[in-house]
């Protein structure tokens, strides 16, 4: 039987998910496998690239998941998120039954063809996006004092009737 993995990346900084890859795989047989096997099958056919190969599974909310799970487990923690969330969106439904209706449709006829698995990856580590954010924080502060320093040394010369040969700085 042929399944679809639908790649979605779970950024930690906003708490977004992103569809970025769709991944037909043929006699993928389910039952078996573990998050590691889904891993490697992704890396083989092109949906998961070498900065991604390495970050962990995880649930719609973000929760990771180990590698040694399996992946029949892997969906039903996907499901139990499905259904938290699926209650909030209720009302959002409603509005639009005509559209929903129409679409449950379509996707019952594609999904008599091929059985479509969402996954999701963790995007970033929040430890290092705060290292990041500190990291652009203290350059910052440095450009500013050097800056300052700078402006300081031109005040000086100005009141001291030395800007006519700040332009000739380093010539004799």
């Amino acid at each position: 039987m042929t399944i679809r993995l639908d790649v979605n990346l779970f950024d930690a900084n906003e708490e977004k998910t992103k569809k970025t890859n769709c991944v037909p795989l043929k006699d993928f047989d389910i039952s078996k496998k573990t998050l590691s096997d889904v891993r490697t099958a992704l890396i083989d056919n092109g949906g998961l690239d070498a900065c991604r190969a390495g970050s962990s599974f995880c649930s719609v909310t973000g929760a990771k998941v180990n590698d040694s799970t399996l992946f029949v487990d892997y969906l039903e923690i996907l499901s139990e998120n499905a259904d938290e969330e699926k209650e909030e969106e209720d009302e959002e439904k409603e509005k639009d039954d005509k559209t929903e209706k129409k679409d449950k449709k379509d996707k019952s006829e594609k999904s008599s063809k091929v059985k479509v698995h969402n996954v999701y990856i963790i995007s970033k580590d929040k430890k290092s996006s705060d290292r990041k954010a500190e990291a652009k924080e203290l350059i910052k502060k440095e450009l500013n004092l050097k800056l300052s320093v700078l402006l300081r040394g031109l005040h000086i010369m100005k009141t001291q009737g030395l800007t006519k040969y700040a332009g000739q700085a380093g010539n004799p």
